[in-house]
C-alpha cells in the first residue's frame, strides 16, 4: 500500500515523527550567543608547542548549550575570528536547522578558507548537533 510503512518500521518512524512534532511552532529556540573557550596544558620537552584545545559553545534562549571542538594548533586566533564571523550570522537562528545552517556558513564566504574555516565550521557543526540532541531529549 502506498503511504504505509511495513509493520517493523512503523513504530520507530512514528516515534521520531511524534518527537519532532513537539518542536514545531509555537515551540521556538533561538541562538543567543556563541563563544570560544580555550583550555591548555604547558609544553613539555618532548612537545615544544603548547597543547591547547578550543571548544565552541552555542547558547540558546531555552538555556541549552551545545559544545563542539575547534582546535587548530598555531592558528587559533584565525579560527576564533571565523567563529566570530559565524556568530553574527547565527545569532537569532534556530539551531535545530543544522544542515541548512552548515550550508549557509560553508557557502557564504567567497573564499573557502582552508583548514581555518574547516576547523571553525566543524566546531560549530558539532555544537549544533549537540543542541539538536539535547532538544530531542
Amino acid at each position: 500500500m502506498l503511504g504505509r510503512a511495513p509493520d517493523g518500521l512503523a513504530a520507530p518512524g512514528g516515534a521520531v515523527l511524534r518527537s519532532l512534532v513537539r518542536f514545531t511552532p509555537p515551540y521556538r529556540m533561538r541562538i543567543t550567543g556563541i563563544r570560544v573557550v580555550h583550555l591548555g596544558a604547558p609544553s613539555t620537552p618532548d612537545f615544544r608547542l603548547n597543547r591547547n584545545w578550543a571548544f565552541v559553545l552555542v547558547e540558546t534562549d531555552k538555556g541549552l548549550a551545545g559544545t563542539g571542538e575547534c582546535t587548530l594548533l598555531g592558528m587559533q586566533d584565525a579560527v576564533d575570528g571565523a567563529i566570530s564571523q559565524f556568530a553574527t550570522f547565527l545569532t537569532g537562528q534556530d539551531p535545530r536547522r543544522v544542515e541548512h545552517l552548515w550550508q549557509q556558513m560553508y557557502r557564504h564566504p567567497f573564499w573557502r578558507g582552508g583548514p581555518v574555516l574547516s576547523a571553525a565550521l566543524s566546531g560549530v557543526d558539532q555544537a549544533l548537533w549537540d543542541l539538536a540532541g539535547q532538544a530531542l531529549g
